[in-house]
């Protein structure tokens, strides 16, 4: 499945696990419930995306564009979101311990009741 355009899918509870997911198109689709444990996500775009609650830790990284993206409630802990870019994205009650941040742009993204933000983020 990589690089496929599934922008605006309708993906609620699909079996995603372990899905090559790569340079593929999100956009706008609807996730909830989806089973995503292992898929590959990088250069991903999934901007404006429905997403949580969704498990997306263990360490894998996700340099993708997540712009808009609806990330409530989402398990993201250990995930490696390294230079993704989470403008607007909205993390209220997701959990993101152990997340790697590192050059990752949050502007204007909802933070509310997160847990595990670094200090330098939650601030």
């Amino acid at each position: 499945m990589v690089g496929m355009n599934l922008r605006g899918a309708a993906l609620q509870g699909a079996q995603l696990e372990g899905a090559d997911l790569r340079g593929s198109d999100l956009r706008g689709a609807d996730l909830r419930g989806a089973r995503m444990n292992n898929a590959l996500l990088n250069q991903t775009d999934l901007g404006g995306a429905r997403l949580g609650p969704l498990p997306l830790g263990g360490g894998r990284s996700m340099s993708s564009t997540l712009t808009g993206a609806r990330l409530r409630y989402a398990r993201l802990a250990g995930a490696d979101l390294s230079g993704a870019n989470m403008d607007q994205v909205d993390l209220s009650g997701a959990i993101l311990t152990g997340a790697v941040l590192d050059g990752v742009s949050l502007k204007d993204a909802r933070l509310d009741h997160a847990a595990g933000l670094p200090a330098s983020i939650a601030a």
